[in-house]
């Protein structure tokens, strides 16, 4: 995650596809599936926000065949929840 900017003004929402294709292993992803390269990502974001805004934690939407929809995540719900 570069160059970016995160303003406690705004709220977040980061989306990500969790069909079966998110379990490819992708050289492009560091050697992991795309599932753990896509929360990894949202683990930078989400510690960058709560180091910004300690009510930053943005809605996480997954999608694939269903949508759920996670209201303020944080770095540990990444770890017990989505992962």
């Amino acid at each position: 995650m570069e160059n970016f900017e995160i303003s406690p003004l705004r709220e977040y929402l980061l989306a990500g596809d969790v069909s079966s294709s998110m379990n490819t292993i992708d050289p492009l992803c560091g050697g992991n599936t795309r599932y753990k390269y896509m929360l990894e990502q949202f683990k930078s974001f989400i510690q960058i926000a709560q180091d910004f805004d300690l009510h930053g934690a943005p809605t996480v939407i997954l999608f694939g065949t269903d949508v759920t929809v996670y209201d303020h995540v944080t770095l540990s719900d990444i770890s017990d929840t989505l992962s």
